[in-house]
């Protein structure tokens, strides 16, 4: 992935029942967590997520995502996907 120097990224660490939500610049080399979203019937708090999106206008989102290596994280990567 070729990166500009000036690009915005956008992290994202799905759970269960929270969100994390990060900020990397690329011209700093720094990463910041911006929030912690609620999770409630299997989806983000949207209006929350456009807010900081408009904010932020990052080039690339960047999504956590498990390994399927059990049942568990199988359907937590399965809420990651319809995420």
């Amino acid at each position: 992935m070729n990166l500009k120097p000036d690009s915005v990224l956008i992290g994202f660490d799905y759970g269960t029942k929270k969100m994390g939500v990060a900020i990397a610049q690329c011209i700093t080399k720094t990463a910041t967590p911006l929030n912690v979203l609620e999770i409630k019937n299997e989806n983000p708090n949207w209006e929350q997520l456009d807010q900081i999106v408009n904010d932020y206008k990052p080039d690339i989102a960047i999504i956590g995502y498990p390994g399927k290596n059990n049942k568990k994280t199988s359907l937590l990567a399965d809420k990651i996907e319809k995420f």
